[in-house]
């Protein structure tokens, strides 16, 4: 009778220990705080100020709006205004040779659709543009060294009738769980806040 007992439990033993293994082989691991972006960045090759010229030159215009992104490569992804031209034109870099693609115009209305008698926004953007005093390299730069880390996006904005710049940078410390924002003037490039990306939602 002992030995029926012995066997029994050493056979449901096994049978939980198996069934371990296999939902353990099954599942995939956690992902570490900010792995996907860890891993772009590693990728990187140009910088995102060799990436603005070379969009630039590609498209000549200001940058308003930048981040990265993975398709089949890694890419910065950057909505330039246009010196000439009445819509704002994407253009993407890849950040391990630097090869340009320009995507196309963002706001080309289809065809025969009419637009409301009210201010275009490429006359807003450019309305922006001529209210900053720093470029979005500057704020790249003035970020970067504010959070301690390395810009993944950008954008020119405007907060309470301030023209702004919000950096979004990864942070180099390791052990961190969130990216951070960080806003300052566009005027000046004064820092108005670094908080965690996270935060905000």
């Amino acid at each position: 009778m002992k030995n029926c007992i012995v066997l029994l439990l050493f056979v449901g033993l096994i049978a939980i220990l198996g069934y371990t293994l296999v939902f353990a082989a099954t599942t995939e691991p956690a992902k570490a705080p900010l792995a996907d972006e860890r891993a772009m960045v590693k990728a990187i090759q140009i910088s995102v100020a060799d990436a603005i010229a070379s969009a630039t030159k590609q498209v000549p215009g200001t940058v308003i709006k930048w981040s990265m992104d993975k398709q089949q490569k890694i890419m910065y992804v950057f909505d330039i205004v246009p010196t000439t031209g009445n819509s704002i034109t994407k253009v993407n870099v890849e950040v391990d040779d630097g090869d340009v693609f320009v995507v196309g115009d963002t706001n080309t209305p289809a065809s025969g659709a009419t637009q409301p008698a009210k201010v275009s926004p490429i006359a807003e953007k450019r309305a922006l543009i001529k209210s900053a005093k720093i470029s979005m390299k500057d704020a790249i730069g003035i970020a970067s060294k504010a959070a301690k880390g390395k810009a993944i996006a950008g954008e020119l904005g405007t907060a309470r009738g301030v023209s702004i710049y919000i950096i979004e940078v990864l942070p180099d410390a390791p052990k961190a769980t969130a990216t951070k924002k960080v806003t300052m003037e566009a005027a000046d490039g004064d820092i108005l806040s670094v908080v965690d990306k996270k935060a905000e939602k």
